[in-house]
């Protein structure tokens, strides 16, 4: 018995323990819920009304304007250890005011937002709140219909604010009193008596006259910060009696104080200045703020009439002149300096500035700026926009030499009056000059400069860069440049693209391994041999429409031991010799638009031994004839890539099964290719109006020696593209071993290409749109997975539906704008292919 009593009092234990952890938790999330949200978790159950209902989440009580005096009467009984208060827009705010202080006794912060309230209000705050330490009241009537004079008397009270009130005449007797507010509140006369005060807020009180302000602060002599904004009637007289009354005054506002110009004004000990749209601060100010040897920070904005502004103080950090329109000099002599603010000041011409603490600069939109004398050795960036009269000078300031000795980043962009920028500097890393549309010269000495932008410089002639520590170089965007000379070690890539007038160009770049110097219609052989001297490194060279290099220039490219990417589209070239004897390692030759290039330059290709590395050629929109194009097409049978696009003497292209050995071959490969859903094999009957095409091939009499030893070997081609060539009637692909590689097939715009025959195990993408005159398609390719006939003149959908016959892994098929296929034939084409994801069709 005694056990039994025993082993229940642990299991009650350690469930009052599992509880204490809940209710521990529950403590902890209600922790970050406001009010409301409370109120509706206490609707849960009855665990989370009791934990909801813990003092700790009602310390501070908020109301709004809903609220009825039983409820504000009930929850300040049920929480009268409450120590904030806040009423917002409440009916009667007084009288529910009364009775929540009257129960929470501990009460420190009151908030009454909205209502009126009179002097009785005040008497019971200081008797019935003993505890009460701060204090706000906002857009309230204080006062009564008979009166309209309070006094707030509150002995223990640190914070009063009292703003954007109606009152006639305020008084405040708080000997504890450190912050007091009363901003845009109407009264014509206040009068203080807070020995304590620190902080005093008159701002927007217009209807506070002169005197009023004078001798409210002359009864503060401890106040160390004063905001008199926008009150009118302040004089410069009223100031000084200000700063004599209070010698510990730290921090000033007089912004929109017209009548205040600071004559005969000695502030010794202030630190933060505020003068901003004050009509009355000149440049004779500067005299009474040079006084002021403790300040920190001044704004001066939209003071009109400022004309120049010579400071030198020890511990000004920051400056802040925006709007000044009519501030031509600004001199700053400051050590401290970290930050000024200088914008839309559009008369500014000369700016000098002397900080040892400054990191950062950043000047816009000063159009009339012309001299700039920076000594800040610390400064690491310098922005400078839409600076439209700085002069070259700049450069003696951007140099190690200058002012800048640690500058990191530089922008100089749309400032149209540079012209030459010539300066060395072994710290810059990153360089703009966009915009900068008449600049000419740049000359450049940065060694660890990494960004260099020159977006917009379009009358750039001359570029120097040596050395700098660039990665990429990009100068197509600057097509009159004439004289180039580019020294980077880490240089790997530049871009001179469309650089049409250079004509001379030295680079230096051991590490470069691509130059585009497409369009480039100046550079000669001279050119490409210093290039190639001097980068040795290069992998990829372009020089598509340079029409002056010639035999001369490609011998040079010897030098180029890694060159694999050559471009010499839109040249004169006639003969390719060159080529084969310099750059044995090439990868990938475009030669588009060659016109004049003979028929006999690509025999040698031919020939693996030629270059041996090749796998890419490029043909496009030359004049060569069929014979040369076909002798390429089957000849070089280690291209992967091939394009002839734009050949208007590319004829048929019939590639057939022409050796025994062959046929056995293909036997081999069609096993392997067998479909996988148990249809009929990838030799099927051809389609209406082809000729009929069986597995079993006729083997001529006679089989040349050459065509024999090419179907041992089978082509490598990968991919195709013959798009537009006009007299191109009939394409037969069906050598399934020796073209076993081909994946991508491209015959678009082939006008009047009317046959095509194509069996290619691998064939994967086939593009026929735009072929108008197509007649006979017959298709047998087991992998083929994109099929386009984008505005073939395909005749009859069951032409369509025998093509498909082969390809059974078709996924999409692209039949737009064949006009011969109705909405009622796409059935029918999805049958014929069953795996067919998407079929593209104009027809609705």
């Amino acid at each position: 018995m005694r056990q039994d009593n025993s082993n229940s009092e642990v299991a009650l234990g350690g469930e009052s323990s599992s509880m204490y952890v809940i209710e521990d938790l529950l403590h902890t999330v209600f922790s970050f819920l406001d009010q409301r949200s409370l109120c509706q978790a206490a609707r849960v159950c009855r665990q989370w009304y009791a934990a909801s209902k813990h003092e700790d989440f009602w310390k501070s009580l908020h109301f709004g304007n809903q609220i009825t005096q039983d409820q504000v009467a009930s929850v300040c009984r049920r929480f009268p250890r409450a120590m904030e208060l806040s009423f917002k827009c409440v009916q009667g705010v007084e009288d529910l005011a009364r009775q929540a202080v009257h129960s929470l006794r501990h009460l420190e912060k009151l908030v009454i937002n909205k209502g009126s309230l009179s002097e009785s209000f005040f008497n019971m705050l200081a008797s019935g709140c003993p505890h009460l330490h701060f204090l706000s009241i906002h857009d309230v009537i204080l006062g009564t219909l008979t009166s309209q004079d309070v006094l707030i008397c509150h002995r223990n009270l640190v914070v009063l604010e009292v703003t954007n009130c109606r009152v006639m005449r305020i008084g405040v007797r708080c000997t504890k009193l450190e912050q007091l507010s009363l901003s845009h509140t109407n009264m014509a006369s206040v009068t203080l008596n807070c020995q304590k005060l620190l902080s005093l807020d008159f701002s927007s009180c217009m209807k506070l006259s002169d005197t009023g302000v004078r001798l409210s602060a002359s009864h503060c002599r401890g106040l160390m910060a004063l905001n008199i904004s926008q009150c009118s009637y302040i004089s410069d007289e009223t100031l000084r009696d200000i700063c004599m009354e209070c010698p510990q005054l730290q921090v000033l506002d007089a912004s929109l104080c017209p009548n205040i110009s600071l004559q005969g004004v000695r502030m010794p000990v202030l630190k933060k200045l505020k003068l901003n749209h004050c009509e009355g601060i000149t440049s004779s100010s500067m005299g009474a703020l040079s006084q002021c040897a403790m300040l920190e920070a001044i704004t001066l904005d939209a003071c009109v009439l400022l004309t120049s502004v010579i400071l030198n103080l020890k511990w000004l950090e920051r400056i802040s002149l925006a709007d000044c329109y009519k501030l031509v000099e600004l001199t700053l002599q400051c050590p401290a300096l970290v930050d000024i603010k200088v914008t839309d000041c559009t008369a500014l011409m000369r700016l000098d500035i002397s900080s040892e603490s400054l990191k950062s600069l950043s000047l816009e939109k000063q159009s009339s700026l012309a001299t700039l004398t920076l000594d800040c050795p610390n400064l690491l960036v310098l922005s400078l926009v839409e600076c439209d009269s700085l002069t070259n000078s700049i450069s003696e300031v951007l140099s190690d030499q200058g002012g800048c000795p640690k500058l990191n980043s530089l922008t100089l962009e749309s400032c149209e009056s540079l012209t030459t920028l010539c300066f060395t500097s072994t710290t810059l890393q990153k360089l703009s000059l966009t915009g900068c549309q008449n600049l000419v010269r740049i000359e450049l000495a940065c060694v660890n400069l990494q960004c260099f932008v020159l977006d917009g410089c379009c009358q750039l002639t001359h570029v120097t860069l040596a050395p700098v520590g660039l990665q990429s170089l990009n100068l197509g965007i600057c097509p009159h440049v004439t004289d180039l000379k580019i020294e980077g070690s880490a240089m790997v890539s530049v871009d001179l693209r469309g650089c049409g007038d250079l004509s001379k160009a030295n680079i230096i770049c051991p590490q470069l391994s691509s130059l585009d110097a497409s369009y480039c219609s100046s550079l000669d052989d001279k050119c490409l041999e210093t290039a190639t001297a001097a980068c040795p490194s290069i992998q990829s060279l372009i020089l598509a429409c340079c029409p002056l290099v010639g035999p001369d220039g490609l011998v040079s490219l010897k030098k180029l031991s890694n060159l694999i990417i050559l471009d010499l589209s839109y040249t004169f070239l006639t003969d390719l010799d060159p080529i084969f004897e310099s750059c044995k390692r090439l990868k990938v030759l475009r030669l588009l638009a060659c016109k004049y290039l003979k028929d006999s330059a690509l025999d040698a290709l031919q020939s693996d031994e030629t270059l041996p590395e090749l796998k890419e050629l490029d043909l496009s929109y030359g004049e060569l004839s069929h014979r040369a194009l076909e002798g390429v097409l089957g000849n070089c049978t280690y291209l992967t890539h091939v394009e002839v696009n734009g050949c208007a003497n590319l004829g048929d292209l019939v590639w057939e099964i022409e050796s025994l050995e062959s046929t056995h071959n293909m036997h081999d490969w069609q096993c392997e290719f067998q479909p996988l859903d148990g249809s009929a094999g990838i030799f099927n009957d051809a389609s209406p109006g082809c000729s009929s095409f069986h597995s079993s091939f006729a083997v001529p009499a006679r089989v040349s020696k050459t065509w024999k030893r090419k179907a041992a070997f089978p082509h490598l081609l990968q991919q195709l593209n013959c798009v537009g060539c006009p007299n191109m009637r009939r394409v037969k692909i069906l050598d399934a071993v020796a073209f076993q590689h081909l994946s991508y097939l491209n015959l678009s715009l082939s006008c009047n290409l009317k046959e095509v025959s194509i069996h290619c195990l691998s064939l994967s993408n086939l593009n026929l749109s735009q072929c108008t005159a197509l007649e006979c398609l017959q298709i047998n390719c087991p992998r083929l997975i994109s099929l386009s006939l984008q505005g073939s003149n395909v005749t009859t959908v069951e032409l369509v539906e025998g093509a498909l016959q082969g390809c059974t892994s078709l996924e999409t098929l692209d039949i737009r704008n064949c006009s011969k296929i109705f909405a009622e034939d796409l059935k029918d084409v999805r049958a014929a292919c069953p795996r067919l994801r998407r079929l593209l069709s104009s027809t609705s």
